[in-house]
């Protein structure tokens, strides 16, 4: 299903390294969201933090769509668990990334881990369509 699908009426899970929590960029990204998505969960804003992963699993199953950003063009374990989770239930999962400074989702086939000792940044890298 296409990500237009969802815009306006979806409920988005926004994944992202928590190296640019209430960062700039965050700021960004999640206003981007905001504009069209009916509502955008944001983990370090609308979540408790130091859960276990099933409290954002939980959370997850109640959206309609989940999407991820990099940091330094990699994926931290939480993102790349979340997205693991969210392939294996059927939660359409996008990769946003800017090209020319435009937005661009990408479809999100898999996760794959790179570097299963560093877990914070370099743990794991996006599979797109």
């Amino acid at each position: 299903m296409s990500i237009r699908s969802y815009k306006k009426s979806g409920i988005v899970y926004y994944a992202h390294s928590i190296q640019i929590y209430d960062s700039k960029e965050e700021i960004l990204v999640r206003n981007l969201l905001k504009r069209n998505f009916l509502k955008v969960i944001c983990p370090n804003r609308d979540l408790l933090q130091d859960q276990s992963m099933d409290y954002y699993y939980h959370t997850l199953l109640k959206c309609n769509l989940i999407v991820a950003t990099e940091y330094l063009e990699h994926i931290g374990m939480g993102v790349h668990m979340l997205l693991d989770f969210a392939l294996a239930h059927g939660i359409p999962s996008y990769w946003l990334r800017f090209s020319n400074g435009k937005p661009k989702f990408e479809i999100i086939k898999g996760v794959e881990i790179v570097n299963a000792k560093q877990v914070s940044i370099f743990y794991s890298k996006i599979i797109s369509v």
